[in-house]
């Protein structure tokens, strides 16, 4: 398992929390803050990512963070992966037979404000 290293409190002090990136011009146009918690969905499923504004990303780009987990979850939600993971986002029929991943450059999404971390 990739852990992307999640379970180091020191790297959490960093980045405790998954974040995505917008334009700050894309996050008006939604009507959404710095900070604000965000669902961000495609077709095949949603995440959650607290919102971080990077002006000088394109606008039509939202940039997630990956390989999110959480550690103090425990074992009995899987470590509350699904809640925030870029890999809800994406089909899991269509991997590569080389590395097992999906394969993408991008997938069209919405992102809209959320109710909280959880979604």
């Amino acid at each position: 398992m990739l852990s992307a290293y999640k379970h180091i409190a020191a790297l959490r002090t960093i980045r405790p929390q998954p974040t995505v990136e917008l334009n700050p011009q894309t996050a008006k146009k939604y009507g959404l803050e710095d900070g604000d918690w965000v669902n961000i969905e495609t077709e095949n499923g949603k995440c959650t990512q607290k919102l971080t504004l990077t002006p000088s990303l394109h606008p039509g780009v939202a940039l997630a963070s990956f390989g999110w987990w959480f550690p103090e979850d425990g074992a009995s939600t899987q470590y509350g992966w699904k809640r925030a993971n870029l890999n809800m986002l994406t089909e899991y029929e269509n991997v590569s037979k080389e590395c097992g991943s999906p394969w993408m450059r991008g997938i069209p999404c919405r992102v809209y404000k959320a109710a909280g971390p959880n979604g």
